[in-house]
């Protein structure tokens, strides 16, 4: 009894440090100013941004630290200095981050991190990709002592595991069975935990609209079990449309606190899955409009401290995703969403019939809720444009990322050399989830508008 309680202890000790290694982050970011946090959901949202960005500083050490004690050295020195840093730099912080939450907003939010929590702590792992990629790459990580990439991954039974996806969630999953000690199927889960927190509170910093923020909080039940059985899939969806809906917030009220939000929740998505840089790059590009003709388009010249502030965005969002793209291609670790010769023979084949093309699309639209939210979105739209003549830029830039991701997962499983009805019936349920949550973004943006506007 008195190990187990321990063992607990332990693990918490170290998550609660991992979370706070997040003010060391927030110290290359845009400075937040005690007039940023102004509403109890931006507090909620800057809480969020810290503890996300822990995971991320957490993922960064491990990449250039290999070993597990190298980088819980150079943990400890930056939840120690970093903290003691930010503390000294943002003192008026403190007392602008008192929270004044009504009891109702508390019991939500508690319920529902118990809810999704005791799922991810007492469920084992079962599933093919939470057992066989993520979580397999997170006890390989643990049997070599750290994110080295040696000659443990060319393992020639490896190939089924994907060994080129990222490493956040299986690093941190590691480091749970690290400090335990042993491995076993329910521990390295706990780092699941680390991704439910950030994505909860920030979904619960968009509760000063009562009506759009329920809509909200169902869209982040749609994931279902992928919320807690080891998959990415799902928070995936969450980080990338909440980062996508704090830079429009960001936009709109030039408020730091969105924009560090948004940066950290896009880094945080960037790291999770191969695709998630394909997304983020969709949901950066149909940004950067709506960027230019606030920022840039209107200025006789160009803010030269606008532009590095843009720089140092870009870089946090996809510098880290990059790296381990670097780190990967040198040793010899091939990606697996590359189009060689022969996917394009099988798309051009499957382009000159329109079969294929319809079975794509229709079994993609069965999938993860997407027809539903394409139904919501036109409706909403529609309604939108009826009463108010012309839908926002903000809505428009959101389903245009939607559009997009959803032309490249079309292409993408046009290609694949397998089957094409297995592969979709195994994966679209997951892969469809961002379009889902996007689609499901813009629907909430013009809920909000409606809110807004009748107040």
């Amino acid at each position: 009894m008195l190990n187990a309680i321990s063992l607990i202890a332990a693990c918490s000790l170290f998550g609660l440090s991992v979370q706070i290694l997040g003010l060391t982050g927030l110290l290359i970011l845009p400075r937040v100013q005690p007039n940023d946090l102004d509403a109890s959901g931006r507090k909620l949202r800057y809480l969020a941004a810290i503890l996300a960005g822990g995971v991320i500083v957490n993922y960064l050490l491990g990449l250039l630290c290999n070993s597990f004690d190298r980088a819980f050295i150079a943990a400890l020195f930056l939840c120690v200095a970093g903290t003691l840093v930010y503390l000294k730099v943002n003192r008026g912080l403190l007392h602008a981050l008192k929270f004044d939450f009504s009891w109702v907003t508390c019991c939500f939010l508690t319920a529902a991190g118990v809810l999704i929590g005791a799922q991810i702590v007492f469920e084992p792992l079962y599933g093919w990709d939470a057992r066989s990629i993520w979580f397999f790459h997170a006890k390989v990580i643990n049997h070599i002592g750290g994110l080295y990439i040696n000659e443990a991954w060319w393992s020639v039974d490896f190939p089924f595991s994907h060994i080129d996806y990222p490493k956040m969630i299986a690093y941190l999953g590691a480091q749970f069975a690290h400090i335990a000690g042993f491995w076993n199927e329910y521990l390295p889960k706990w780092s699941l935990l680390l991704l439910l927190f950030p994505a909860l509170l920030g979904i619960f910093s968009f509760c000063e609209n009562r009506v759009s923020f329920i809509f909200l909080g169902l869209l982040f039940f749609v994931p279902g079990s992928l919320l807690w059985n080891g998959y990415m899939d799902g928070y995936l969806a969450i980080y990338a449309g909440l980062g996508a809906l704090f830079a429009l917030d960001w936009l709109e009220s030039n408020n730091r606190v969105d924009l560090v939000a948004a940066v950290i929740f896009l880094t945080v998505a960037c790291n999770l899955k191969n695709e998630g840089m394909v997304l983020i790059g969709v949901i950066s590009v149909c940004l950067m409009p709506l960027i230019w003709r606030k920022f840039f388009k209107q200025s006789s010249r160009i803010d030269l401290w606008s532009v590095s502030q843009a720089v140092v965005c870009v870089l946090m969002i996809f510098g880290l995703a990059f790296l381990w793209v670097c780190l990967r291609q040198y040793n010899g670790i091939a990606g697996d969403m590359q189009f060689s010769g022969a996917s394009l023979t099988k798309l051009s084949e499957r382009f000159a019939n329109v079969d294929p093309l319809l079975t794509t699309m229709r079994l993609m639209s069965l999938a993860g809720g997407l027809w539903q939210s394409v139904i919501v979105a036109c409706v909403s739209a529609i309604l939108y444009r009826f009463v108010h003549n012309r839908i926002p830029s903000a809505v428009l830039a959101i389903i245009s990322m939607a559009l997009i991701y959803t032309v490249i997962l079309v292409v993408v499983y046009l290609s694949t050399p397998y089957d094409l009805v297995w592969h979709l019936l195994s994966s679209a349920p997951r892969t469809t989830l961002p379009i889902t949550f996007l689609l499901g973004a813009a629907s909430y943006r013009l809920l909000q508008q409606f809110e807004r506007i009748n107040k």
